[in-house]
């Protein structure tokens, strides 16, 4: 049996003809990629809008406060120093670094496949 190649003149084809294997292989592909899209977003987003609240917190004026406003902003601040990341038991960091390495990883994968 002969194999196709998977170019984008067989993709358009396989449309044209109605045959689902390459749509159900493109479907999986995209799938594989949003996922882990979604959750490094997710954890690059939740460490920017950390870094945000502290920016914000240290930039008004605080020290026009009552004393007591200016001690839980003392904390706030205290507490947003460290960054918060999205992690796996501290291995692993979601963010849009990790996510650039696991899409290094799947090509390199998927040019030694093909």
């Amino acid at each position: 049996p002969s194999q196709k190649k998977l170019t984008r003149s067989t993709y358009l084809q396989s449309i044209k003809t109605g045959d689902s294997k390459w749509l159900d292989l493109m479907y999986k592909f995209f799938l594989t990629q949003l996922i882990p899209l979604m959750i490094c977003a997710c954890g690059e987003e939740i460490n920017s809008q950390v870094e945000k609240l502290h920016e914000s917190s240290y930039r008004g004026s605080w020290y026009e406060e009552q004393p007591a406003a200016r001690k839980e902003l003392l904390i706030l601040m205290t507490a947003t120093t460290r960054p918060l990341t999205f992690n796996y038991r501290g291995i692993i960091t979601f963010n849009l670094m990790c996510f650039s390495t696991v899409m290094q990883g799947f090509y390199s994968y998927i040019t030694m496949l093909i």
